[in-house]
This record gives structure tokens, C-alpha cells and sequence, in this order.
């Protein structure tokens, strides 16, 4: 049997409603020398359910149970069992053009980059669509400098989904787990290892605006409070990784704020907030940091 090109690393959790629209996008991919790793990380829904029968018609799908440990412990499950030369995230609510695979992996093989980076569309409830990244045409890139400001980009300051990697690129580095936002310190930490990324027209990943997932649904007040702690927290593990490694990351903090992402002193003291040097409100402090140990 032919090992797989690329691997696709999924997490799920209680994704029901949008999972049947991602793996569609994926077995239907014009690219078709895959592996689809999805883990399902303790879905209390028919999640799956869905998986299971998705496997019964596509074989590429590879199904991993385990107990709910969040987004980073699913992750580095597909990372630890992956075959395949190259590596994609992709969230269970998002989906993908039919032919991304196929143009990330045509980029990244002509050009020998070490990263390919799609256009990302975000997607609203209301049927409604806009680009958060556009590539407007094929541009190769290298030195770290470049790769750094390159791959940390809109949406969400660090995201690892709408990029192809090479594996080894990705060889021992493992997301921080039982935490929310794992982008973050991972996705810094990655930009020490690329050295030249190829920047993708044409082909989307498909960013949903779910209103209902770990990071958005509504929780308890002690629940949400531990979600901003631990963002806080990892931006901090991020920014003194940058320090540490000689990263200029201010004004990769400019581009965050720019798109209406808080900068870690917005968190600290939340009295001000400045969109592109303009004071716009200024507001008392809602909760008390408990801990901020790096």
C-alpha cells in the first residue's frame, strides 16, 4: 500500500453540525495521496457516529478515540501516528477548496519551501463571506524575518491551519496540552524553524464563524475567567520565547491590534483600548489575574 503524501490531522469535539461539511471537503480534494487523521477527543454527540460512517466509505479516514483533552492532545495524537511527508491542520467546523491540497502541494514542491500558506476566508453564520488573507499572486519567501511576519498573520495573530508544512519542520514539537489557545506558543516557536514559505493565490481554507465552539460558547464566569488566564498565559510563554530567540515581535503586536486583537496589556489592566493609536473607550477591570507564571 502507498504511504500518503499528506497528512490531515482533525480534532473533533462535538462538531455534529459542521463535520459532515469538512470531511466532504476533504475526501472530495482533487489531491488525493492522503491520510485523514481525525481525532475524536471526546465528543459527547454523534460526532462519531458520523466518523464511523464516513470510514465505511473512504479508508484514507483514520479514527483515534480518546478522553476530552482539548485541542492541543488531539493534535499531537495525528502528530505522533502521522505517515504522511507533509503535514495540514484543519479545524472540524472549517473546510477547504477542493483543489487546496493539490496547490499547496504543487507550491511547496516547486518551490522546496519549508511552508505554503492558502488564502483564508472567514465564513459567517449568515451565509455571509470575506477574505481575512488574500494572496494575490504566488510570492516565495525566505530569511527568518520574513517567515515570521508571514506565518503569524490574520485571523488570529498565531494560527496553525491554512498551511502545508513538511513534516520535518514539524519534527518533536508538540502543542502545550489540557490548555485553550495552543496556536499561540506552538506557532511561534515554529517560526524559528522555517526558513522559506511559499504564499498561495486561488485556494481557500474556509474559516466558520461558530458561535458554539470551545472558545466561543458561553460558560460559566469561572470558565470564561480561566480561558483569559490561560490566553494571557500563553501569549506571555510566546512573547518571552520571541525575546529569548531574538524575535521582534512588536510589530507583529501592531498587525494583531490592528485587527482588533488585544495586545497581553489590554488583559492586564483593561482600562484603555487604542485601535491604530486612537483611544476609542476606557473601561474598569472585570477580573483579577490568578496566575501569571511562565
Amino acid at each position: 500500500m502507498q504511504n500518503p503524501e499528506i497528512s490531515i490531522i482533525i480534532p473533533i469535539y462535538n462538531c455534529e453540525k459542521y463535520l459532515s461539511r469538512c470531511l466532504d471537503s476533504i475526501i472530495n480534494q482533487t489531491f488525493t495521496n492522503i491520510e485523514i487523521i481525525c481525532i475524536n477527543d471526546g465528543s459527547t454527540d454523534s460526532s462519531l457516529k458520523i466518523l464511523q460512517d464516513y470510514k465505511t466509505k473512504d479508508p484514507r479516514i483514520i479514527i483515534i478515540n480518546q478522553n476530552n483533552q482539548k485541542l492541543g492532545a488531539a493534535r499531537n495524537r495525528g502528530l505522533e501516528i502521522q505517515k504522511g511527508n507533509y503535514t495540514t491542520f484543519i479545524d472540524s467546523d472549517d473546510w477547504i477548496d477542493n483543489d487546496y491540497l493539490e496547490k499547496l502541494y504543487n507550491a511547496i514542491k516547486t518551490h522546496n519551501a519549508d511552508c505554503a500558506i492558502s488564502c483564508v476566508m472567514k465564513n459567517r453564520r449568515n451565509n455571509t463571506s470575506y477574505y481575512f488573507l488574500n494572496n494575490k499572486k504566488e510570492i516565495f519567501l525566505t530569511n527568518i524575518k520574513n517567515c515570521t511576519a508571514n506565518l503569524i498573520v490574520p485571523p488570529d495573530w498565531y494560527v496553525v491551519w491554512g498551511k502545508l508544512y513538511k513534516k520535518e519542520i514539524l519534527k518533536d514539537l508538540y502543542f502545550i496540552e489540557n490548555s485553550f489557545y495552543e496556536d499561540i506558543e506552538y506557532t511561534m516557536k515554529l517560526s524559528t524553524r522555517i526558513d522559506s514559505i511559499v504564499k498561495v493565490p486561488k485556494t481557500s481554507y474556509h474559516y466558520f464563524e461558530n458561535r458554539e465552539s470551545i472558545i466561543r460558547s458561553k460558560n460559566t464566569k469561572e470558565e470564561d475567567k480561566n480561558k483569559r488566564n490561560q490566553k494571557i498565559q500563553a501569549i506571555q510563554r510566546a512573547e518571552q520565547f520571541a525575546k529569548e530567540n531574538g524575535i521582534d515581535y512588536q510589530p507583529l503586536c501592531l498587525y494583531k491590534e490592528k485587527h482588533k486583537l488585544f495586545k497581553i496589556k489590554h488583559y492586564l489592566d483593561k482600562k484603555e483600548y487604542y485601535f491604530l493609536g486612537i483611544k476609542l473607550f476606557s473601561k474598569k477591570s472585570k477580573f483579577k489575574i490568578e496566575s501569571l507564571d511562565l
